[in-house]
């Protein structure tokens, strides 16, 4: 796993750095070893916000926040935890965007449905009329 992340830094791919980091951090924190896994999620919360990645900066962030909390650091909490909360702020923001943008679309495409309606009644009504 280390070798695909020396891989992806050399090719300066950042959304496989980001899964490879991912990977390294849920494998540490899966044999409950959060203080090395922690180097790891702030290496994918940097990377995240590199490429816009909301979902894995909220991911990041709220487990950075769990283990500064359970090491008693506060401070640190705090911040992760806002981070966490602007993150999903993005994503339900970013999620809502494209919900108005399919309801606009499927809107249109009623609209102009009913129209072609109208006009094959029109067109039927004339052409019996003959």
């Amino acid at each position: 796993m280390l070798q695909s992340v020396k891989l992806s830094k050399e090719s300066e791919d950042f959304r496989s750095q980001l899964g490879s980091i991912t990977s390294i951090a849920h494998l540490y924190l899966s044999q409950k070893d959060s203080s090395a896994a922690l180097p790891y999620l702030n290496e994918m919360y940097a990377l995240a916000f590199k490429v816009n990645d909301a979902v894995s900066m909220a991911n990041s962030s709220q487990t950075i926040a769990i283990i500064y909390k359970s090491e008693g650091k506060f401070k640190e909490t705090l911040e992760a935890f806002e981070n966490f909360v602007n993150a999903r702020d993005q994503v339900l923001n970013d999620e809502n965007t494209n919900a108005i943008s399919r309801l606009e679309i499927q809107t249109e495409f009623d609209k102009q449905k009913i129209k072609d309606d109208l006009e094959n009644e029109k067109y039927s009504i004339r052409t019996k009329a003959f």
